[in-house]
C-alpha cells in the first residue's frame, strides 16, 4: 500500500506517519527532506522546525518572500523525486509506503498531483470550523512557517496579530478546497483524531 498524507500543519499527518512506520511502513518525511535540501546552501542547517522558523521569518520580513520561494522550489523537487521513487520497477512495489508531506504542498503543480494520484492513495486528514479556530488561536500564539501563497496582507494600523486574525482563516480556506481537490479519501477530523484509534483501523479507513 502507498499512501500519501495531506492536510494542515499540525493536523496528525506526522503522527500517524510515525503510527504507520511501527507496523512496517516505510516513510517519506517531506519536511526533513525539503530542510536537508534547503541547508545544503546555509552555513547552519535547518535541523528542526525551530530552525526553519527563524529562517523563513515573518511575512513582513524583508527575506520572507524571497526564503518563500526557495522553499517551495525544493518542495516541488522533493514531490518530484518520491513520485519517481514510487514507480514500478524502482524497489518499492512490494513495500508498503506512507509519506507525511508539508501542508503546502498542494501547491505543487497539477502536473506532479496528477501523477502523484497514480501511485499513491492520497488521504486528507480533514479539519472543521471549531478545530480551525483552535489552529487559529494556536498560530497567533506560536507562529510556524508558513507559505502563505499571497493571502497575507498588511494594512496599515494594523498589528501582526491582528493581519494573522483576518488573513489565516483565508488561508485554511483556500488549502482545504486543494486538499479536497487532490484527494481520494477523506477521514473526518473525529474519526483520525479518536485516541483509541489503532493504525489497523486508520487503514481501513483508507481503505474505505
Amino acid at each position: 500500500m502507498h499512501i500519501a498524507l495531506i492536510g494542515m500543519s499540525a493536523v496528525g499527518k506526522s503522527y500517524w506517519s510515525q503510527c504507520l512506520q511501527r507496523v512496517g511502513f516505510a516513510c517519506f518525511d517531506c519536511d526533513g527532506m525539503i530542510r536537508q535540501k534547503l541547508s545544503l546552501d546555509l552555513a547552519n542547517p535547518l535541523e528542526a522546525l525551530a530552525d526553519l522558523t527563524a529562517w523563513m521569518g515573518r511575512p513582513t520580513d524583508g527575506e520572507y518572500e524571497l526564503r518563500a520561494s526557495r522553499y517551495l522550489a525544493q518542495e516541488k523537487t522533493t514531490l518530484a523525486e518520491i513520485v519517481s521513487a514510487l514507480a514500478p520497477g524502482q524497489g518499492l512495489d512490494d513495500t508498503d509506503v506512507v509519506v507525511d508531506t508539508t501542508g503546502s504542498s498542494v501547491y505543487a503543480p497539477p502536473a506532479i498531483w496528477s501523477r502523484f494520484r497514480q501511485r499513491a492513495k492520497i488521504v486528507h486528514l480533514a479539519t472543521t470550523p471549531k478545530v480551525q479556530a483552535e489552529m487559529l488561536s494556536r498560530f497567533r500564539a506560536d507562529p510556524r512557517p508558513l507559505i502563505w501563497n499571497e493571502l497575507f496582507e498588511f494594512r496599515p494600523g494594523e498589528t501582526l496579530d491582528d493581519a494573522y486574525a483576518r488573513c489565516y482563516p483565508a488561508l485554511l480556506q483556500q488549502r482545504e478546497g486543494l486538499y479536497a481537490r487532490y484527494r481520494d479519501v477523506g477521514i473526518d477530523y473525529h474519526e483520525h483524531r479518536r485516541p483509541n484509534l489503532t493504525p489497523e483501523r486508520f487503514l481501513q479507513l483508507v481503505g474505505s
